[in-house]
């Protein structure tokens, strides 16, 4: 995928392209070219994710307040309301087993992605599980080897 075959409009980051990105661990520069110039947003579950990851690390104060920051002034996080809870129902319904690691947090992130009025492209390096509820949801997914 090049940044001309990315949909226009927000796109939906995952934790582990954020965390790529935010980290610059390769293929952080291809991700971040696929999403120049789009408003971006991360789930409420993503959020949840990296602020975890940063205590299971230790990171300092310092370090997690630069987390905050990045998101705060970077992201836009979309909350479970009650159009997302009825998306993650149906994706639990469909899913439960079938993913990765159960895949809690990634129905999470697709369930906000697809409650949306017009549902948003996810970017992901977890083709596995996204893909997998692409094949059944309208869902589009936005990854460098696309």
């Amino acid at each position: 995928m090049t940044p001309g075959d990315v949909p226009e409009g927000p796109l939906c980051v995952d934790t582990d392209a954020f965390s790529f990105m935010y980290l610059r661990k390769d293929p952080h520069r291809a991700f971040r070219e696929l999403v120049d110039s789009h408003l971006l947003v991360v789930s409420f579950a993503t959020v949840g994710e990296l602020r975890a990851g940063a205590i299971r690390a230790r990171w300092g104060e310092a370090r997690r307040a630069s987390l905050e920051r990045v998101l705060r002034e970077n992201y836009l996080v979309l909350t479970a309301t009650d159009a997302v809870v009825e998306s993650y129902a149906e994706l639990q319904a469909r899913f439960a087993g079938r993913l990765q690691g159960g895949g809690v947090n990634d129905m999470w992130t697709a369930a906000c992605a697809l409650a949306q009025p017009e549902p948003v492209p996810i970017v992901t390096n977890n083709l596995s599980d996204f893909q997998a509820i692409a094949e059944e949801f309208p869902l589009t997914l936005v990854h460098p080897d696309l």
